[in-house]
């Protein structure tokens, strides 16, 4: 039996897998599966980045949007990392489409982990999960160090 996980995907997907068989004429046969993922709303990207350097304003915009007819309601429940960034919910279309505004705010170099919790009223998804990673690097960087 093949299954494929779409809880945590969204959009087009490709899946494929090798089957060996004893089959002397086919050993080895590839299954694609293709199809299009629907989720209540669609994030864009599903990731928060931030890389830069110290001189740079390292910050992202994450883009939520949407899929029903129902207005969309979100609400920042939690920042993991709250010494780290500056999170700002802005909704852009009545109902429809929301941005989530990630900005560095370390001023030395760093990586950092975290992540953004958000709720919606939308039975199907709740909660949002947003994972933020940064890399923030000094202005002036030397390669190799030694």
């Amino acid at each position: 039996m093949l299954k494929v996980d779409t809880k945590e995907k969204q959009g087009n997907i490709h899946q494929s897998a090798r089957v060996f068989t004893n089959d002397p004429q086919s050993p080895e046969l590839t299954i694609a599966i293709k199809g299009n993922v629907w989720a209540p709303i669609h994030v864009h990207p599903k990731h928060a980045h931030l890389r830069g350097t110290l001189a740079e304003n390292s910050g992202t915009v994450v883009r939520l949007k949407s899929q029903k007819q129902e207005p969309l309601t979100l609400k920042l429940v939690s920042v993991s990392i709250p010494e780290k960034v500056d999170v700002e919910l802005k909704e852009t279309v009545k109902g429809k489409i929301w941005e989530l505004h990630v900005k560095n705010k370390i001023s030395q170099p760093t990586r950092y982990r975290g992540q953004v919790k958000l709720s919606t009223n939308y039975p199907e998804k709740p909660q949002l999960v947003i994972p933020i990673s940064g890399n923030i690097r000094p202005s002036i960087e030397a390669k190799p160090k030694v």
